[in-house]
Parts: C-alpha cells; sequence; structure tokens
C-alpha cells in the first residue's frame, strides 16, 4: 500500500515538474525577447552615453577601402582597327578608412545631423604595389569634355572641334599612376582651357582625380534617426545635403530613397526583412534581402546580398527608368546611368567585372571574368541585434566612349562602356571585439536559446511519460475489469449448468 502511494507521489510530482519546465520554456523566449530589448533600448540609440553611439562616431571596425584598375593592353590597336580591348586587372591598391562624424547636432525630433570625415591611409602591405605604379586607362578629362561640349551652342562646338584638332593632348588613352586618378593631378587639357578662360578672368579647375580633395576633407551633411523613440528608425537617413529623402531615387534629382547609415544596422532584424542601405559613391540606396546563414570568428549571422534588380534593365526593374538620360535611353542589365549626378561627365556604375550585366557587355571585352564570390555586394548581420559583422561592398566605375566628331582617334570604334576602376570596400569583426560580442551577448543568448528548448523537451518527455503510465495503469484496470467479468460470467453459466443438469436428473 505505501508502495503505491509513494509511486502515485512520484507520478504526481513528474507530472507537476514536466508541466513547469514546458510553461516555463514557452514563457523564456518572450522573457528574454523583452530582456533584449530593454537593453538593446539603453545600449542602441544614438545619443550621448551609450555604447553604440561611441562606436558610431570613430568606428572600432576597421574599413579596408581597396581599388581594382583595369590596365588597357592594346590601345594603338583599339585607336588604329577598332580591336576589341584587352584588359588587365591591377589591384587591389589598399587603403584604411578612417571613418568619423564631426559637428553632431541632436534635435528635439530625435534626430541628430553631422559631417563625415574620411581619412584614406594607403597600406602597402595590403597592396600590389606601390601608389605610384602606372598604368593605361581612358582620357577621362578629355572624354568629359566632348560629352559637356556636345551639349552647348552651335558655336562653341564648333571652336571645341577646332581646339581639340590642333591640341597635342587629345589621346584617347594615356598613363597615369594609382596616386594620381586617386587624388588628383593637373591635366594638359584642362591647363590650356585654365589659360584661355584666364583671359576672360574666367576662374577654371584644372586638376582631376576620382577623390579629389576628398582626402581628410569634411564631406556631406546628413540627418538620421537617433532611435530613442522607436528603435525600429534608428540610422535611418532624414536628409542629405539638406534635401529631405525622396520614396524613390530619380537621376534628375540625384537624391536617394530611404536607407540607413552603413555603421549602424536596425535592430530585431530577421531573415525576411529587406533592408535598404546608402551608397554615397552613386547617391542611392539599394536593397539587399536575406540570402543564407553563416559563422565569422565564432560569431553566427545572417547574410544579406544586393538584390539583381538594383542594375536590371526596366523591363525587370520599371523603378530604374529613372536612370535613362536622356529620356527614354536606357542602358543592358547591369549598367546604371550616373551621369547626371556626375555633372556631365558620362559615368556608368555597375558591379565589378559586370557582374550581372548582359552577356554583350561582358564579351565586348577581353579580361572581364565576373565572379560572385569575389564581386558581389553582401553584409552580415548578427539575427536579431541587427549588428555589423562582416561587409563587402563594391561598385565599377565606367565611361561611355562613343565615336565623337571631337576625338580623331574614336573614327573607327563604335561605343563601349568602359571599365576604369572598381571599389571594395571591406569590414570586418576584429578578434578583440567578436570574443567581446559572443561572451557579453551571443554566448548567453545561445544558453537562454538552449535551455528554453531544453525545458521544452524535458517537460514533453516527463508528460508523456505521466501519460503513458496513467495509460498503462488504465489498461492494467481495463484487463483486469473483463477477467473479472468473464469469470463471473463463466461461474455463472457453470451454475446454470448444474441447475439444468440438476433438473433433469
Amino acid at each position: 500500500m505505501v508502495c503505491k502511494l509513494s509511486q502515485r507521489l512520484l507520478i504526481i510530482g513528474l507530472g507537476f515538474t514536466g508541466l513547469f519546465l514546458l510553461i516555463s520554456g514557452i514563457l523564456l523566449g518572450p522573457l528574454v525577447n523583452m530582456e533584449v530589448d530593454q537593453k538593446l533600448k539603453k545600449m542602441m540609440p544614438l545619443v550621448k552615453g551609450t555604447k553604440t553611439y561611441n562606436y558610431w562616431i570613430n568606428p572600432p571596425i576597421p574599413i579596408d577601402f581597396q581599388l581594382y584598375f583595369f590596365h588597357v593592353v592594346n590601345p594603338e590597336e583599339i585607336v588604329q582597327n577598332g580591336a576589341k580591348p584587352v584588359l588587365e586587372e591591377k589591384g587591389p591598391y589598399t587603403y584604411r578608412l578612417i571613418d568619423t562624424k564631426e559637428n553632431l547636432t541632436h534635435h528635439k525630433n530625435f534626430t541628430v545631423s553631422y559631417n563625415e570625415r574620411n581619412v584614406y591611409v594607403f597600406q602597402r602591405h595590403l597592396s600590389v604595389g606601390d601608389e605610384n605604379d602606372t598604368f593605361t586607362s581612358l582620357n577621362l578629362p578629355l572624354i568629359t569634355a566632348t560629352t559637356l561640349v556636345t551639349y552647348e551652342y552651335a558655336f562653341i562646338r564648333e571652336m571645341a572641334k577646332l581646339f581639340f584638332d590642333i591640341s597635342q593632348d587629345a589621346d584617347l588613352f594615356v598613363k597615369h599612376s594609382v596616386k594620381d586618378l586617386l587624388w588628383g593631378y593637373t591635366d594638359p587639357l584642362l591647363a590650356t582651357v585654365k589659360q584661355l578662360l584666364h583671359v576672360f578672368d574666367i576662374p577654371f579647375n584644372d586638376r582631376f582625380g576620382f577623390f579629389y580633395q576628398l582626402n581628410n576633407s569634411i564631406a556631406n551633411n546628413y540627418t538620421v534617426y537617433t532611435g530613442e523613440d522607436n528603435l525600429d528608425k534608428i540610422s535611418q537617413f532624414t536628409q542629405w545635403d539638406g534635401k529631405s529623402k525622396l520614396t524613390f531615387w530619380s537621376s534628375d534629382t540625384c537624391n536617394m530613397i530611404n536607407g540607413t547609415d552603413g555603421n549602424i544596422f536596425h535592430p530585431h532584424i530577421k531573415d525576411t526583412d529587406q533592408l535598404y542601405l546608402f551608397y554615397p559613391q552613386i547617391c542611392r540606396s539599394y536593397m539587399i534581402s536575406f540570402e543564407k546563414k553563416g559563422e565569422f570568428k565564432g560569431v553566427r549571422y545572417s547574410r544579406f546580398i544586393m538584390k539583381d534588380d538594383v542594375f536590371a534593365s526596366i523591363k525587370t526593374n520599371p523603378e530604374n527608368a529613372g536612370f535613362c538620360t536622356p529620356r527614354n535611353k536606357c542602358l543592358p542589365s547591369g549598367l546604371i546611368n550616373n551621369t547626371e549626378c556626375r555633372k556631365g561627365t558620362p559615368v556608368i556604375i555597375s558591379q565589378p567585372h559586370f557582374l550581372g550585366a548582359d552577356q554583350s557587355v561582358i564579351d565586348s571585352f577581353d579580361g572581364i571574368r565576373p565572379n560572385k564570390d569575389l564581386h558581389e555586394t553582401y553584409i552580415d548581420l548578427v539575427p536579431l541585434i541587427g549588428n555589423l559583422v562582416r561587409t563587402q561592398r563594391t561598385i565599377q566605375i565606367n565611361m561611355f566612349v562613343e565615336k565623337s566628331m571631337y576625338i580623331s582617334q574614336t573614327k573607327n570604334i563604335n561605343y563601349f562602356y568602359f571599365p576604369v576602376m572598381y571599389i571594395k570596400e571591406k569590414a570586418s569583426l576584429t578578434d578583440s571585439l567578436a570574443a567581446q560580442f559572443r561572451d557579453e551577448l551571443q554566448n548567453p543568448l545561445l544558453i537562454v536559446f538552449y535551455a528554453k528548448y531544453c525545458c521544452i523537451g524535458i517537460g514533453i518527455v516527463l508528460l508523456l511519460l505521466v501519460a503513458g503510465y496513467c495509460l498503462r495503469i488504465k489498461i492494467k484496470a481495463f484487463k483486469h475489469e473483463k477477467k473479472t467479468e468473464s469469470a463471473i460470467f463463466d461461474a455463472t453459466v457453470n451454475e446454470h449448468t448444474k441447475l439444468l443438469k440438476n433438473e433433469k436428473n
């Protein structure tokens, strides 16, 4: 009797324990999420005193700014015979990008305005050569000048044609160093123009460079949400250089769509989310979507990649119609016209090596080899928290070259979307930051995650054991009842049989 009582108490105890563990496991998730939200609200907003604010002003993650140039192997054959250009990639030439925020002004509507200071420091040990390495490329000032003249009055065009005909500096291809092309050089053609305009007291800059006057200079004024009132809005742009954001980017206004500062990302990130990130090199935002999960230095991440329709033709993505300049003159897939944002310079934007572009564009050159792993844009983010783990942002600068009445050396060519260089901006968690993140956030969350499912699993097992035991008792009782009924029935039959026999006797 005592033994049966002990078994019953044990079963009841196991049942209550299983139920408690099951309920605890179910409630553990929401309770932890609430706790994480509270910590995020204290840690994430871009206000003085938070860890995120300090990281945002002086990012602790090193950013490598890598540049790859396309050296033209056969310039004479292109000019003389219209041959297919043969290109040779030169790079990387790596700079450490130090990005800091200055002139911060906080507003009452939970936004903050700031200027960015970008300092580029050459990293010889991460480069294939020195900044003084030279290579052959397009004469970019010449192409820019002839493009601008095309839309001027007839008498200006005639004067320009005469000028280019007698100029000794109108070669289609020229040789320059990495340093010159990036940070600026005095162009002979522009210097001649400067002398001519000086007669009329017209100021003119005779220097050219992709990042001329941008190194160690304060550029752009941004306004973003601090996230104080709503964490889901943190780092989203509200203004850029005093212009309010538009719903969609338009080449006519050179403004941007919804985007975020690349150093801070949304909390509560889920794999089903789609994010817009701003890319200053092309004055627009682009959409990134979830691709896969992975792990880097022990930190788990979700990878988001650029959507294919960012560079798609208007047949695939009608929203890219704003990049058709002039109107209704659209480019093949993989190319975006950035001319309007470059003050008339015929810049065409693409992914490196024309990744994702029409095959006809790729086949226009020898030496173009698109590779998804090497050339795609991706961002690895921590699920739920949204912190950056690793990123690779890429963009290629091309020039539109066509037969021109101003450049005699183009008489044998039709047209090209000629690649000049591409940029690969890379950043990733350092070993110390990865360890700090694992110890302070990821591991505790993983422990809670596994504890949650252990509680649920053990609770279900215990309840199943109790249910199995109860079912076994029920079956045993049922069998005992059936056996008793059968015995009674047999006894009754036997008694009745005996009575019948007695009556016959």
